[in-house]
């Protein structure tokens, strides 16, 4: 009996190291990425993925611990765009957003970021606000301004598919 608590202990804290260890490779990959925001992604920014009047798009060569797809987008200012979740069921969407929420505060706030939410526009989806994590701006940074990231839920009519996107800004 001993023998099965023992090995039942095992378990649960290797699954707890291992939940810790994600949080922590999350926030050192965020913290990377805002870094290179500050060199305009130019040390991750990879070949030209689509081209148009509207947008250019670059794969990368850094990709956001727990994303599925991450990208550059430079339209109104150059963005790190990283894809988080993606579902036709927005039910399974609930533990992700929270997750990543979480993980984004505990990240952020000691970096000395502030969070705003914002309602979301797209009907059905007010459970998930925009987040917002933006620094102000001070006489070391008057030249260029801190970046700053976002999360929001999307919906994509056309497939039915809910997406997870958080956003790292250049400025």
């Amino acid at each position: 009996m001993k023998k099965y608590v023992l090995i039942f202990c095992l378990i649960v804290f290797g699954h707890a190291a291992n939940l810790h260890a994600q949080t922590n490779d999350f926030c050192t990959g965020l913290q990377s990425i805002l870094a290179s925001a500050q060199l305009q992604f130019r040390d991750i920014k990879d070949s030209v993925l689509k081209a148009n009047e509207y947008a250019i798009m670059w794969k990368v060569n850094k990709q956001l611990p727990g994303s599925l797809k991450c990208r550059l987008v430079s339209a109104m200012g150059i963005r790190y765009e990283a894809a988080m979740y993606q579902s036709t069921d927005i039910e399974n969407m609930k533990q992700t957003y929270k997750l990543l929420n979480t993980a984004l505060a505990n990240c952020l706030l000691k970096n000395g970021y502030k969070c705003t939410m914002a309602d979301n526009f797209y009907p059905g989806l007010s459970d998930y606000k925009k987040v917002m994590y933006t620094q102000s701006i001070t006489a070391n940074t008057a030249d260029a301004p801190p970046p700053h990231v976002s999360m929001e839920v999307d919906y994509f009519k056309a497939s039915g598919t809910y997406s997870i996107i958080i956003n790292i800004w250049e400025h």
